[in-house]
């Protein structure tokens, strides 16, 4: 399967410390009505960390009710421990989910070799495609091109979230000879455009939870050759995605969600908490800005 397009990157709504099911179904349906690409749950975004099992499990199950095989679901399915990570993505197959994403490993810092033997012992476990998920800012260690270009040769490994917002890097990403039906998503809402105007198919979204139509229309007007469409983009927007993460992903999404009233509370789980209430009314005020 190809992964393209505007995948959205779900966050998981709560309510007094529970999963809040109302919310998480209206937000699929609202982003099903806006026409996503496909979802990433228990990512980043979703506060992975802090979810059990269970809540997991249930997550998964309502997406698929909800999206009835219309869009592409993958599961984040990352961690530091290779054999967690390996049971992770052992869940993704008994899930039938359509991809798994799998983080570069974080905190203990591995050596270039360990990242390669780290992510193909995952492929080898998995019974779905593989995304490989690139973030330094949060990992600290980084894939290199000659890691992904390998690790790209392996059947199960079938594209890559590119996060880094290094436009360098992904020009050199794009000049391997990697395989074509590798997919190309970029990971960073500021620079998917010129990300794909170099050669990617789309990206793991968290603005697209507000502003997924203008998103695919700019998306389809740079791969259309459109010169001027990264310009328009960023004059409209650029300030919006700075006060959304003007913070840590994603204290400032569940607040933009919450004011649209699409769930019905912004609440986190530690360690992440609520942002200061300046942040608060910086966001409010660009919300204002790009609906006028």
């Amino acid at each position: 399967m190809k992964f393209k397009g505007i995948i959205t990157a779900l966050i998981t709504p709560f309510y007094q410390g529970e999963l809040d099911k109302h919310s998480f179904i209206q937000l699929i349906k609202n982003q099903l009505d806006e026409g996503v690409d496909g979802f990433v749950l228990n990512g980043t975004t979703g506060e992975s960390p802090t979810l059990k099992e269970e809540e997991v499990s249930q997550v998964v199950e309502w997406t698929k009710v909800e999206t009835a095989g219309a869009v592409p679901l993958i599961l984040g399915i990352g961690h530091n421990n290779t054999y967690q990570a390996e049971k992770n993505i052992q869940k993704a197959g008994k899930w039938k989910m359509d991809g798994a994403l799998a983080v570069v490993p974080y905190y203990n810092k591995p050596t270039g070799e360990g990242l390669k033997r780290h992510f193909k012992k995952i492929a080898e476990h998995s019974e779905v495609p593989v995304l490989l998920y690139n973030v330094p800012s949060r990992t600290q260690t980084s894939l290199d091109i000659s890691t992904i270009a390998e690790l790209s040769k392996k059947k199960q490994i079938q594209g890559i979230k590119e996060a880094s917002g290094d436009m360098n890097f992904a020009e050199e990403l794009f000049s391997k000879n990697i395989k074509s039906d590798f997919s190309f998503l970029s990971g960073d809402d500021s620079t998917y455009l010129d990300f794909a105007k170099k050669g990617g198919q789309g990206v793991v979204s968290v603005s697209s939870h507000f502003m997924l139509k203008p998103m695919k229309s700019f998306l389809n007007k740079v791969l259309e050759k459109d010169a001027t469409a990264i310009n328009e983009f960023q004059k409209k927007y650029k300030d919006v995605l700075d006060c959304l993460y003007a913070v840590s992903n994603p204290i400032m999404i569940k607040q933009v969600m919450y004011l649209k009233k699409v769930i019905r509370s912004p609440e986190l789980r530690l360690p992440l908490c609520e942002p200061e209430s300046s942040f608060i009314e910086d966001i409010k005020k660009q919300l204002q800005t790009i609906n006028s």
